[in-house]
């Protein structure tokens, strides 16, 4: 062919819905109009689409409804026995996507030519005249992007909740090896961009390692035990904890010196007030991203003062204005937050507020890192909030806090255009392990169980 032009479509549902992917088979039966067993019995697609897919699949069946692509989404939410199919340019929040046959247009890398929704459309020239060859060649390349999936404009970032390698885990550890927490779950880790962690707990010299069970409410890490994030490949770090003052400022600025050592990222805690505060900025992938946090609840003693190492002490004003600061510079924003801890699935609004504050400000996400259990998403527009992730490696075995989200974000080409939701169960007090379906379901059933009520009260 004298030219073509790759594209990639996404088939999408509602942000809260537990299935998680479908067969190719099946979407085809129902683009053809037969019946398919399960809950979606409808496909929805804007007019540029069906045109595309026609081509290839052939002409669709009364199940097919073409909309306006402003109107699917309101569409899909309203009726959930239908589903739709994107392009992946129009990808935005408030979808999730399906895997097909086991793939994602969000995977990276993806092997394209194996998924079922990658078409090319393809230029053949039987003109004899190169030169108006080349011409028509042109005309078509400036219409026509060669793909509307770049990987290479593609920043995949994790965000984890609280960790801390203290007590039992840290005891695991110096029996069973630096690879043994994260063995399970760091397949997950390995082809993204941003690796995010909350750490919790200060590195210190001579850290003692409990012979087994502590139930110490003081922590510290052992220096060499920060090899496990290491080797999860973490680059990203948030200081909002409570803990991270345990062992003094002086144990702080020592260990906000390892990070540095390392190249990683730090953020929500620094050597003066100002550092602290300040948000950190990544380039990936030609993507902006920039990271902001703060403690809203102490303990006073772990917030940095002018000549002292601490947290950042959440000033909600200063933040709203940084935000927006951040925004109008072309940032993907994420803004974390310590707040209370409570065993809620989501927020009163007395808390909520705060999280709210910074969606409205522009934040693209805003995340709890307080949270031992998970709770809750809301949407502010297009702006995801989760209030809470759950533990990561920590060693709580109480069953409501075995229960673990990892967010997968996808940025694209300067914009937050999707999350994946990843769920472990927490084993041996010490290595999250990914869960079963039935586990899966459960979780996510509670999850946006209670995250729609709150979004129903609301409206």
């Amino acid at each position: 062919p004298a030219f073509v032009s790759t594209r990639v479509y996404a088939v999408v549902v509602p942000f809260f819905t537990v299935r998680d992917e479908i067969s190719s088979n099946d979407l085809k039966a129902l683009w053809s109009g037969k019946e398919v067993e399960g809950q979606y019995q409808s496909i929805a697609v804007s007019r540029e689409t069906v045109r595309v897919l026609s081509a290839v699949w052939g002409k669709p069946g009364s199940s097919v409804q073409v909309l306006s692509p402003e109107g699917l989404l309101a569409f899909c939410e309203g009726n959930p026995e239908v589903l739709a199919i994107l392009q992946f340019e129009a990808l935005s929040p408030r979808w999730k996507v399906l895997r097909l046959d086991g793939l994602s247009p969000l995977d990276k890398p993806l092997a394209e030519d194996q998924y079922p929704l990658t078409i090319h459309i393809c230029l053949q020239s039987y003109l004899t005249d190169q030169a108006l060859t080349s011409a028509v060649v042109k005309h078509f390349s400036n219409a026509l992007p060669v793909t509307n999936r770049d990987e290479s404009k593609m920043t995949v970032l994790m965000m984890t909740g609280t960790t801390a390698i203290t007590r039992v885990l840290a005891y695991k550890i110096s029996i069973k090896g630096m690879d043994y927490p994260i063995a399970a779950v760091e397949d997950w880790f390995v082809n993204a961009d941003l690796k995010h962690v909350s750490y919790e707990s200060p590195l210190v010299e001579g850290c003692p390692v409990p012979d087994e069970f502590s139930s110490s409410l003081v922590f510290c890490t052992p220096p060499e035990m920060i090899e496990v994030l290491e080797l999860l490949g973490i680059n990203v770090i948030e200081l909002t904890g409570n803990h991270i003052n345990d062992y003094g400022a002086e144990n702080l600025e020592y260990t906000l010196k390892a990070y540095e050592n390392r190249g990683w990222h730090v953020y929500a805690a620094g050597n003066t007030v100002e550092e602290a505060r300040s948000p950190i900025l990544i380039e990936s992938n030609g993507n902006k991203v920039a990271f902001i946090g703060c403690n809203a609840v102490g303990p006073a003693t772990v917030f940095a003062k002018e000549h002292q190492a601490g947290a950042a002490e959440c000033d909600f004003e200063y933040l709203t204005r940084e935000i927006q600061d951040l925004k109008q510079k072309g940032y993907v924003v994420i803004t974390t937050y310590q707040h209370e801890e409570e065993e809620n699935l989501m927020y009163f609004e007395k808390i909520s507020q705060d999280f709210q504050q910074a969606a409205k400000a522009g934040a693209d996400i805003v995340q709890g890192s307080q949270a031992h259990s998970p709770m809750g998403f809301e949407f502010v527009g297009d702006n995801l909030i989760h209030y809470g992730l759950g533990n990561f490696l920590f060693d709580q075995m109480v069953e409501w806090n075995r229960r673990e989200f990892i967010d997968r974000h996808i940025i694209y080409d300067g914009e937050y255009i999707s999350t994946e939701l990843l769920t472990a169960m927490l084993v041996d007090w010490s290595r999250p392990t990914p869960m079963s379906k039935d586990e899966r379901t459960e979780l996510l059933e509670e999850i946006f169980t209670a995250s729609l009520k709150r979004k129903n009260e609301n409206k």
